[in-house]
C-alpha cells in the first residue's frame, strides 16, 4: 500500500510538472508574440515617416517606399517561429570558400561569429535579389525593442506574415531584445513557400499561429 502511494505521487508530481512547463511554455510563446507585434508596428510607423528616413538615407526611396506600406503590421495572419542555425551551416549555405577555417576558431572566436552571422545574414541573402534601392531600404527599416522580463535558453526568430504587408522576420535574443527586419518573400507567403525557403539556410520552421 505504501508502495502504491509513492508511485501514485511521483506520478501526481511529474503530471503537475509538466502541466506547469506548458504554461510556461505557452506564457513564453504569447510575451515574445506581443514584444514582434510591437516591432512590426514600430517598422509601420517607419514606412510612412518621411523625415525619419530622410534622417538616415543620402537617396530617395519614393518608388520603392510604397510597397512597404500598410496598415496591418498588428494583426498578422500567420506567425511562424524559424530555429535560427550556428553561423557554420549560414556560412556554408551562402557559400563561403574557406568554410574549413571555422573549426579552427576558438570557442570565444565562434562566439562573436554566432553574433555577427545569424537569421539576419540569410534575410540580407534573400532581400539582396528584390535589387539594391531596396535591400538598401530593409536595411533602413529595421526595428528594436526591449523587455527585459523574456528570457530565452537560445535565441528564435517569429516571422509574422500579413495580408497587405510585407512579412517581418523578429529575431529574438537571450538577453530580451528583438530585432525586426523586413523579408521580401516575392508573394511566397504559404508555409510550403517557407519551409522551403528556410530550408535551403538548414533552418527549421513552425507555424505557431
Amino acid at each position: 500500500m505504501k508502495k502504491c502511494s509513492i508511485v501514485i505521487f511521483a506520478f501526481l508530481l511529474a503530471l503537475a510538472m509538466t502541466a506547469c512547463g506548458k504554461s510556461h511554455n505557452s506564457h513564453n510563446e504569447e510575451a515574445l508574440f506581443d514584444l514582434g507585434i510591437e516591432v512590426t508596428k514600430t517598422m509601420q510607423e517607419m514606412t510612412y515617416s518621411d523625415e525619419y528616413i530622410s534622417l538616415y538615407a543620402a537617396i530617395e526611396f519614393e518608388d520603392e517606399i510604397v510597397k512597404f506600406q500598410a496598415t496591418d503590421y498588428d494583426s498578422p495572419i500567420a506567425v511562424y517561429s524559424v530555429e535560427i542555425p550556428n553561423a557554420k551551416d549560414v556560412l556554408s549555405k551562402l557559400g563561403s570558400e574557406n568554410i574549413d577555417d571555422y573549426d579552427k576558431l576558438s570557442d570565444n572566436l565562434k562566439e562573436q561569429l554566432d553574433h555577427r552571422v545569424s537569421l539576419s545574414s540569410i534575410i540580407s541573402s534573400i532581400n539582396a535579389q528584390s535589387g539594391t534601392n531596396t535591400m538598401a531600404l530593409c536595411s533602413l527599416l529595421t526595428a528594436t525593442k526591449y523587455d527585459k522580463d523574456v528570457e530565452l535558453d537560445k535565441s528564435i526568430a517569429y516571422l509574422y506574415v500579413f495580408e497587405e504587408g510585407i512579412p517581418i522576420a523578429v529575431t529574438f535574443t537571450k538577453s530580451g531584445y528583438a530585432n525586426g527586419q523586413f523579408l521580401l518573400l516575392n508573394d511566397s507567403n504559404s508555409y510550403e513557400d517557407i519551409s522551403e525557403i528556410f530550408n535551403r539556410y538548414s533552418c527549421k520552421v513552425d507555424k505557431i499561429k
